[in-house]
């Protein structure tokens, strides 16, 4: 079953936000991922949740197979 499944364009605000809210000891630890940081936030999954939305119920209810 698909949680809720956001945009890439809502997923890179989300992150902003998040972001921006962390104090300055959060940011100094966060800067050491910021690799990991910039993959996750270039990498645009949204032609996945349209290949897969298909095979999950729109209904909440797990799928059996």
């Amino acid at each position: 079953m698909l949680k809720q499944w956001m945009s890439h364009a809502d997923y890179q605000h989300f992150i902003s936000v998040a972001v921006a809210l962390l104090n300055d000891s959060q940011r100094k630890k966060l800067s050491s991922y910021s690799d990991s940081l910039d993959k996750l936030t270039s990498f645009n999954l949204d032609p996945v949740g349209e290949h897969l939305r298909p095979y999950y119920s729109d209904t909440w209810r797990p799928d059996l197979n």
